[in-house]
């Protein structure tokens, strides 16, 4: 493929700026607060015994993380805790892959007695 000399300089032109450009795009370190996860179960069961090693693990990759279990509900009171929780909190769920219908929809019922 020819490159017409005016379409090679605008190319080479806007390669040489990339790098230059990188360097205004940086995040913010990640993460500026503790991390939330919410294991939808009670203390002590299958699910906490494997979120607690694995918290462990990635502490002094990402720093302070926080281990909360709100059983109740088939798991469906952990999911609408995170799911109600303000957008900038760093908040996780760990759980199985089954879907929480509850917990996704608009105005779900919060109290256990009317789930």
């Amino acid at each position: 493929m020819k490159f017409p000399r005016r379409q090679f300089l605008h190319l080479a032109a806007g390669a040489a700026a990339v790098p230059a450009l990188s360097r205004f795009a940086w995040g913010q370190a990640y993460p500026t607060r503790p991390i939330r996860l919410v294991v939808p179960f009670p203390p002590g069961g299958a699910f906490d015994t494997l979120a607690r090693p694995w918290v462990e693990q990635v502490k002094p990759l990402l720093g302070t993380m926080i281990v909360e279990n709100i059983g109740g509900g088939g798991s469906s009171l952990g999911a609408a805790a995170v799911a109600r929780a303000s957008p900038d909190q760093s908040g996780r769920l760990h759980h199985s892959a089954r879907r929480h219908p509850p917990a996704r929809q608009r105005g779900a019922a919060q109290e256990p007695a009317a789930l």
